[in-house]
């Protein structure tokens, strides 16, 4: 099983600002050839106003050295009063998908992470 995390930094003002460090791929730690996935999330920076509109993180998966199936990727460690829909993704590589943010007004000022978390049950 191969596993990617992402820690996505969030920031509460008056906005809420999701990023995902300084880029938006994961990088292969698998040995060349080794059938493997990478993950993309765009953009690196969202910022969500408090109890305002919604925004989208794209999020992709893409086959390295032959990697065939799905990759699952989980979204946890909100921050009290945001929310994220859906909060799993089962990915095709290849294909986007969206993942909707948005704060409440009872989104409180701080900062805190998020994590993605990408598992692919079975390399072929």
């Amino acid at each position: 099983m191969r596993t990617r995390l992402f820690s996505v930094g969030v920031l509460f003002t008056l906005a809420v600002l999701l990023g995902c460090g300084d880029g938006t791929t994961t990088t292969s730690n698998s040995p060349s050839g080794t059938p493997d996935f990478s993950l993309q999330v765009a953009p690196s920076t969202v910022t969500l106003a408090v109890g305002g509109t919604a925004r989208t993180l794209t999020v992709g998966a893409t086959a390295l050295d032959g990697f065939t199936g799905s990759v699952s990727v989980q979204l946890s460690s909100l921050p009290a009063g945001v929310t994220a829909t859906p909060m799993s993704l089962s990915l095709t590589p290849g294909t986007l998908q969206q993942i909707r943010l948005i704060a409440s007004s009872a989104a409180v000022a701080g900062s805190t992470n998020v994590s993605l978390t990408a598992t692919a049950g079975t390399i072929t």
